[in-house]
């Protein structure tokens, strides 16, 4: 748990935006494929890894970097959906009209394992949309949302 809060720490110091992209893909890397379930991750060290993880994604300038950190936070969503942990999404919900929509299909899934039913309308929005992907990770975000969330 303490690499990964190394990576974090690293991340956040890393001026050059092609290494925030690297090391977001090795943060992605570790939830995706070290972290595999039953493997949990302590409680806190996820909100923590998350919470810093989501205020870098809405600071990000530069669009390569900004969409490996939505990659890798969709991988720690989906680690905590896989928990029963809820991660705050409220800055990704303030940042959404701003995106690509490759960054908006990113997000969608993030919603969808959020396990926050007050994104349900924000997902339902996306299942219109022109973009056939983004209607398919509206539709698969609403179903990941419905199946698992807070009462």
């Amino acid at each position: 748990m303490q690499a990964l809060i190394e990576q974090v720490t690293r991340l956040k110091q890393c001026a050059d935006a092609v290494g925030r992209s690297v090391i977001a893909d090795e943060i992605n890397d570790v939830f995706e494929y070290q972290m595999v379930p039953p493997a949990r991750v302590d409680q806190a060290v996820l909100h923590e890894v998350a919470s810093d993880m989501v205020a870098l994604a809405v600071s990000e300038t530069d669009g390569v970097a900004r969409e490996s950190l939505l990659h890798a936070l969709v991988s720690i969503y989906s680690h905590a959906y896989q928990q029963g942990e809820a991660l705050d999404i409220a800055p990704l919900m303030q940042m959404l009209d701003a995106l690509s929509e490759t960054e908006i299909e990113y997000v969608l899934y993030i919603f969808g394992f959020s396990c926050d039913i007050h994104c349900l309308s924000t997902i339902e929005r996306f299942s219109t949309h022109s973009n056939e992907t983004i209607r398919r990770a509206a539709q698969q975000a609403r179903q990941d949302l419905l199946l698992r969330r807070d009462p």
